[in-house]
């Protein structure tokens, strides 16, 4: 098979089958991962069944750089995967922070509710949750913002791949979002803001810290839930009371009309900064 190194070459029907072939290859290993989980479902805590999706990432991570080295044969730095790990990281989070404390100062202040402190909370199960949502993170970045949107990008330029892989994000997440428009709306914003952070700063670590924070704040500090699925190692969980619009009803705070906002204004503030791309 012809190596393209930049896809500067590469056709339409190229893209796609090589998306294609990425998502069945993904299905795959989460069919087979799952399917493991079940047979272990009577045996194990919820606790664990979360801990053993999340790390079962890494295989998900293995399986993307396997099919990328197989068939697309990008190199690592066209996925954004740099020799700048840590900065990656950290700005990432530092960023994810000031969105995440934006987004609870926002819901605090615009609806009514009670803070509840979890009182039982297990350090170290905690500790291995926050590892396993790293490793969730960077996985799915590597997919979407690294592969899909590098692949798409080559041929069609910036927004049409953006605007392609924010499509996909929000479909797999598509089980979870129990019905809620806005919650599907805010997860193509979500996956949009991303896309844009790594067109122009071009560093998978970094968006995957954003991603991971947002995750650990969403599931830790506000919601007590991520995507809808309920994580009893909480530290606090606020409990807003109104219409579902604003309070995201069963799907958590992802899903509120609050958030839409304020991912579209840091979607324009990106556009702003990065110009023309």
């Amino acid at each position: 098979m012809k190596k393209y190194k930049d896809f500067r070459d590469i056709t339409c029907s190229n893209w796609i089958f090589l998306v294609v072939i990425m998502l069945i290859a993904v299905i795959i290993s989460k069919v087979v991962t799952g399917a493991v989980l079940l047979m272990l479902v009577d045996s194990v805590r919820d606790t664990f069944k979360i801990l053993y999706l999340l790390y079962s990432c890494i295989i998900d991570m293995f399986v993307i750089l396997l099919i990328n080295t197989l068939f697309s044969k990008q190199e690592l730095s066209c996925l954004g995967i740099t020799s700048r790990v840590i900065e990656g990281y950290y700005k990432g989070m530092f960023c994810g922070t000031i969105l995440s404390v934006l987004v609870i100062a926002v819901t605090y202040f615009g609806l009514s509710g009670q803070l509840e402190i979890n009182k039982n909370i297990n350090i170290i199960v905690t500790f291995m949750m926050l590892i396993g949502f790293l490793i969730q993170a960077t996985s799915e970045e590597i997919l979407f913002r690294g592969y899909i949107q590098n692949v798409v990008k080559k041929k069609n330029g910036n927004r049409f791949a953006i605007v392609i892989q924010a499509s996909i994000f929000a479909l797999v997440h598509l089980l979870s979002v129990e019905g809620q428009p806005i919650a599907v709306i805010n997860l193509f914003l979500f996956s949009v803001l991303l896309g844009w952070i790594m067109a122009y700063f071009k560093n998978i670590f970094l968006v995957s810290g954003i991603h991971f924070i947002w995750n650990i704040f969403i599931t830790f500090i506000i919601n007590g839930k991520i995507s809808g699925i309920v994580v009893n190692d909480y530290v606090t969980r606020f409990n807003f009371k109104g219409n579902s619009v604003f309070t995201g009803g069963k799907f958590g705070i992802e899903g509120s009309l609050f958030v839409t906002i304020i991912f579209i204004v840091m979607i324009l503030i990106i556009k702003i900064k990065s110009g023309k791309m």
